[in-house]
């Protein structure tokens, strides 16, 4: 447990002074070692991510997220899949994603304000203003003197007053706004398959999640996958 742990911090550092590829090779390392540590899953993913490979994180992720019971291990799953998954132009599965991880974690900031301020930024790519008003407004309350949360109010009151985007000038800070894109139907042979909810067993409540992972028989997977197009 001891050399896991000084793998993913030195990961974690290297990954900090952008030596991406040493990072990567801790995480990985890692991984291979004890599959049960977010923190490797988490920096892994965020390599990915910045190499543009959301696809596969996504798919990664969903496969390992039954490894994590406890919440905010959970939560940190969940917060940097919705982050592929928002890559991938599918806000509302990462919205679906960003309010599972604020709900199982309320009492943790350092995953808390991440996660409402992925969900506001996706609403507001999905022109949901309101939406995104309410996650900016808590985010004052914890973080008050944070310039660019009272900016993006600014912004967000002239955009619902003039009911228009093109009458409020974004903030330059903001980044560009994602395109929504429909999700593809895996290329999979349709007999011979079993479907296993990998999200079922993490809450006992009603799950916000709405993706499966397809097992087929030559023991493939592929997902995650919204089970009303299967």
């Amino acid at each position: 447990p001891d050399a896991i742990e000084t793998l993913i911090q030195r990961g974690q550092a290297q990954l900090e002074y952008g030596q991406t590829e040493l990072a990567l090779a801790d995480f990985e390392k890692s991984l291979l070692l004890s599959p049960i540590h977010p923190q490797a899953y988490i920096g892994r993913a965020k390599i990915l991510l910045s190499q543009g490979r959301s696809s596969y994180v996504a798919l990664w992720l969903t496969k390992a997220i039954h490894r994590f019971e406890e919440p905010d291990e959970l939560a940190q799953i969940l917060l940097v899949r919705g982050k592929a998954l928002e890559q991938l132009g599918r806000g509302s599965a990462a919205i679906s994603d960003f309010s599972a991880a604020i709900e199982l974690t309320r009492d943790n900031p350092k995953i808390l304000l991440p996660a409402r301020l992925a969900r506001g930024l996706t609403n507001i790519d999905a022109h949901r203003f309101d939406k995104a008003t309410k996650d900016f407004l808590r985010l004052s309350k914890s973080l008050p003197d944070c310039d660019h949360i009272s900016q993006m109010l600014h912004w967000l009151s002239k955009v619902a007053d003039e009911k228009s985007l093109a009458d409020a000038k974004r903030p330059r800070f903001l980044r560009p706004p994602i395109k929504p894109k429909t999700p593809l139907r895996p290329n999979v042979v349709r007999q011979g398959f079993m479907l296993t909810d990998a999200n079922a067993i993490m809450l006992q409540s009603k799950p916000p999640y709405d993706s499966w992972i397809l097992r087929t028989e030559d023991n493939k997977e592929y997902g995650p996958v919204p089970f009303n197009i299967l």
